[in-house]
């Protein structure tokens, strides 16, 4: 690992070399609850590539108070305070959650333009919550309409013991993500829901990962269909290349197995 001084004048021409070398190999990281060192203000070419963590001190049941919980899902305030200088600057942002309600995520695109945005990647494990009576869809998450992102190229999603009540909320968001980006080439999926893949003309490969699953709240088997699945797919068959199915399952007699005919616009 190579260690880069940079100089205290971060806008003489050594420093802004300094500082754009490290934008593009750092990784700078904000989380909930924030963190002892985590800066407040940051040159923006330091803020190519950023990692988000939004969680609480819960292992997989939630203790938190109900004012906890709706605390928590804000954005990490650091992050917010530098967002409006480094938004337009940031390559990659990755996301982890660990928490019982979904983040108020949608506040991300709906109010920042992310005009050099390349990978998103978002992976979730939803908690239960103890005693709780939460709704863990935030009220009015439903159609998003989110600031475009041209340059978005590659989107992941991954949720570990997802719920149906998460569900909803989720699908928004990614539904939202994948209507503001008309450039995206590769889409990975790890959830047992399906979205419109209309909007992704360009979308050359998708992956897309179903697991048996029970949901943690109300313990019914949450199941992917099937006829809905098939019509996403039908939704990007004249510009994939490359198509991924896996699915994981307890009983191997279980698990379906779907062709796709037209795969790259042939017949």
């Amino acid at each position: 690992m190579k260690l880069y001084k940079i100089p205290s004048d971060v806008s003489a021409p050594r420093g802004q070399r300094a500082a754009t070398l490290l934008g593009k190999q750092g990784v700078l990281k904000f989380s909930t609850p924030a963190g002892c060192f985590e800066l407040t203000t940051v040159n923006p070419k330091l803020a190519k590539n950023v990692f988000l963590k939004i969680k609480c001190y819960c292992s997989d049941i939630c203790f938190c108070s109900k004012a906890e919980r709706q605390s928590i899902r804000n954005l990490p305030p650091n992050f917010t305070t530098c967002l409006p200088e480094i938004s337009g600057t940031m390559h990659t942002l990755e996301i982890s959650v660990k928490i019982a309600l979904i983040p108020r995520l949608d506040d991300l695109w709906t109010t920042n333009n992310f005009q050099n945005l390349n990978q998103i990647s978002i992976m979730v494990t939803n908690l239960k919550i103890y005693k709780g009576t939460d709704d863990v869809t935030p009220p009015g998450m439903g159609m998003l309409k989110f600031q475009l992102l041209p340059k978005l190229n590659l989107f992941s999603f991954k949720a570990l013991d997802g719920s149906k009540r998460a569900i909803s909320g989720w699908k928004s968001i990614c539904q939202g993500l994948l209507n503001a980006a008309p450039n995206l080439e590769q889409f990975y999926l790890y959830e047992n829901f399906c979205l419109d893949l209309t909007p992704c003309k360009k979308l050359k490969e998708f992956s897309h990962q179903y697991e048996e699953s029970c949901d943690p709240f109300t313990f019914d088997f949450v199941e992917l269909d099937i006829p809905e699945f098939t019509g996403m797919l039908e939704d990007c068959r004249n510009s994939l290349e490359k198509l991924t199915l896996n699915y994981v399952a307890e009983n191997i007699k279980t698990m379906k197995v779907i062709v796709v005919v037209g795969v790259g616009g042939t017949a």
